[in-house]
């Protein structure tokens, strides 16, 4: 499912569509796609998108990297552009005990600008989060990601 959004800070990106598929409760290791159709506000050079899945517990934060982009990309002002990002499995789970996934987490989508200077950090140009619900049942661990822009 999908529908139009400007994102809260359209500074560099007019986000047109997010599609979250499965977009339904399926196993926690299931495979995600990842669909946006965006245009940039200005030109955007030497920039990587990634995707994280945030852990919070009452003594620790755990971030775990689902997806980064393996090359710099560009994109030209006012261009639509349709993304896609396919995770095919998430393994990133089995570092952290079940009973701590089984809580709301996130999933967050970012653009970065690569660090002009080595040893100087990424500039964040864009980043949208996704709450997802984490829940046991009697066959397995079921997670289900929420699109923040459907209506």
């Amino acid at each position: 499912l999908s529908s139009p959004m400007t994102t809260t800070d359209p500074t560099h990106l007019k986000i047109h569509s997010l599609t979250l598929t499965p977009d339904s409760k399926v196993l926690l290791h299931s495979p995600l796609h990842i669909a946006m159709e965006f245009e940039p506000v200005e030109e955007l050079k030497d920039v990587k998108w990634s995707v994280k899945y945030i852990v919070d517990i009452t003594s620790k934060r755990h971030i775990l990297t689902l997806y980064q982009s393996p090359s710099s990309l560009s994109y030209p002002s006012g261009t639509k552009v349709s993304l896609a990002l396919d995770i095919p499995q998430i393994s990133a789970f089995k570092d952290i005990p079940d009973k701590l996934v089984r809580n709301m987490g996130l999933l967050q989508i970012e653009m970065v600008r690569e660090a002009e200077q080595k040893g100087t950090a990424e500039e964040e140009l864009f980043k949208l989060s996704c709450v997802s619900m984490v829940t046991k049942e009697s066959d397995g661990i079921y997670r289900e990601i929420l699109n923040p822009i459907e209506e």
